[in-house]
């Protein structure tokens, strides 16, 4: 629908800068939901960590040991869900990229992700920036981008997330 709305405002001849007025808003509209996609896949992945330490528990000789690690694993993702929370993200990606907004919101080395979930992590917020970037460019969702989020978006965050868990465990 945006696509056929494009091909109307170039049939118009509207200006490059009138143009960019009007896809304005999407841009920021895509831009927020892909924080939010970032945001509740990485949620999603705190909880699978959180789930298998809790088998662990259940699964150990000395389930005192394995206890210790989940109390530690909430302790690390309560830090750093005081470090991350937005009081409102949309006025933040007002003021900043959609880069700066995940690297605030990326868990730091030695937080609750240990270096190779870091960097499968990385792999994915890049993926993000990707396909907002080239959102951008077209003033709105590009197809692939569409495709992805609603592949990966609110409910769906857990197969993302689970899908980043095989990653690390290969």
């Amino acid at each position: 629908m945006l696509d056929e709305i494009d091909n109307q405002l170039a049939e118009l001849k509207v200006s490059p800068e009138e143009l960019a007025d009007i896809q304005r808003p999407f841009v920021k509209m895509v831009r927020l939901d892909f924080f939010f996609l970032f945001q509740g896949v990485l949620s999603q992945y705190a909880t699978i960590l959180n789930t298998e330490l809790v088998a662990d528990v259940h699964a150990a000789k000395d389930p005192s040991v394995a206890s210790a690690a989940v109390m530690r694993h909430s302790e690390l993702i309560t830090a750093w869900t005081k470090r991350t929370k937005k009081e409102d993200p949309s006025a933040d990606l007002e003021k900043e990229s959609l880069e700066d907004a995940l690297n605030e919101y990326m868990p730091k080395g030695g937080e609750w992700l240990n270096v190779k979930e870091l960097a499968v992590i990385q792999k994915f917020k890049a993926e993000i920036l990707r396909l907002n970037a080239d959102c951008e460019k077209k003033g709105g969702y590009t197809p692939e981008a569409v495709t992805y989020y609603d592949r990966y978006s609110g409910d769906h965050n857990i197969d993302k997330a689970k899908q980043l868990r095989n990653e690390v465990l290969q």
